[in-house]
């Protein structure tokens, strides 16, 4: 699960909230002592919030576009130091 929040300027204060979305999905991982590969997909639920009036009018069916996908797919390779 994963919570993507945008804000307007600088500042993390409740007043420059511009939108927050929420993402749920599987993930698959494989590793080994010396490396790992995890395969990730999200979708965004729809309860998304929208704060500020140009959010609002980028929310469809409870789900933000204004800065967030509807899907989400995301692969990640590590090496063990």
């Amino acid at each position: 699960m994963r919570n993507d929040r945008g804000y307007n300027g600088h500042s993390l204060s409740s007043g420059s909230r511009d939108y927050s979305a929420w993402f749920l999905g599987p993930n698959i991982s494989y590793a080994t002592p010396t490396w790992f590969v995890t395969l990730v997909w999200m979708t965004q639920m729809p309860w998304a919030s929208a704060y500020s009036d140009a959010a609002q009018v980028e929310q469809v069916s409870g789900r933000n576009y204004k800065s967030a996908e509807r899907d989400n797919v995301r692969l990640k390779v590590g090496i063990s130091f």
